[in-house]
């Protein structure tokens, strides 16, 4: 912003030419931030949709006793899909990583 309204002072523009083109520049870039606020309100509003959905079906699940509402064997069970979505996440890069092992002793 200070390179445009430096160029405005060299070409002779003063006062209110360079207020002027000051405000443009805001309002561009408040137009600029409405879309990214915009774009952040929408996933902060299907945030809470998925998380008002989980907590909705948690409950149902507890009232009809499909669940064990114990502390200890909810955190096994986290514990466990936890460790599963480590191992589906990083299996490409382990498979990745050990062939290029095999390959560099193999090559040597």
């Amino acid at each position: 912003m200070s390179f445009l309204l430096e160029l405005l002072r060299r070409l002779g523009l003063e006062g209110g030419a360079v207020a002027a083109a000051t405000c443009v520049l805001v309002a561009f870039y408040l137009l600029r931030a409405r879309s990214v606020g915009a774009r952040a309100a929408s996933a902060g509003a299907a945030f809470v949709a998925y998380t008002t959905a989980t907590l909705v079906f948690l409950a149902a699940g507890l009232a009809l006793g499909w669940f064990d509402p114990a502390p200890g064997v909810i955190r096994d069970h986290l514990a466990l899909a936890f460790g599963e979505l480590v191992d589906v996440a990083t299996g490409p890069a382990r498979r990745l990583f050990r062939r290029l092992v095999e390959e560099s002793l193999s090559a040597s």
